[in-house]
């Protein structure tokens, strides 16, 4: 008897580990990227930061406290990148700039070029559940053409 309730327990343990083993964690974050195409940054001189068009995405849920995956391909002018948390998809209720440094500091933007980025933010710890990039251009006359893709989290 001793012996059967010590193998069904050594049984029962090990379907428990191997179970176990088998289960995937899976969370919720938004990494799939989407593309960004051809989008035109508006030269600095204007003062003016502008979201992605339509077409492209340019208001994604935001699940995590992780930072804004970028990743540009093409970036003719350089650029200024600011990341917003808003309550909705529309541009004119509650939004905010939430861009952080690496030091995770309040900036009014970060300066990218042609590479892989990781913008720290504060989208989520301020309770905005939606995440948009705003850019604009580097050069101070000329307009900026990025090409590329991005995920609100990484």
């Amino acid at each position: 008897m001793k012996i059967t309730r010590k193998r069904i327990v050594a049984l029962l343990a090990s379907l428990c580990i191997t179970s176990g083993s088998v289960l995937v964690i899976t969370a919720n974050a938004v990494t799939n990227p989407t593309d960004i195409t051809k989008v035109s940054a508006p030269a600095n001189i204007s003062n003016r930061y502008d979201p992605l068009p339509q077409d492209q995405h340019p208001i994604r849920t935001k699940s995590t406290n992780s930072s804004v995956y970028l990743q540009l391909t093409t970036n003719t002018e350089g650029a200024f990148v600011q990341v917003w948390g808003l309550v909705d998809t529309d541009w004119n209720n509650k939004c905010a700039n939430v861009t952080l440094t690496s030091a995770n500091e309040p900036v009014s933007s970060v300066r990218v070029t042609t590479g892989t980025f990781y913008l720290h933010n504060n989208v989520n710890e301020y309770g905005y559940g939606l995440c948009g990039l705003k850019f604009m251009s580097g050069d101070y006359y000329q307009p900026s053409t990025l090409s590329g893709e991005w995920a609100p989290d990484c």
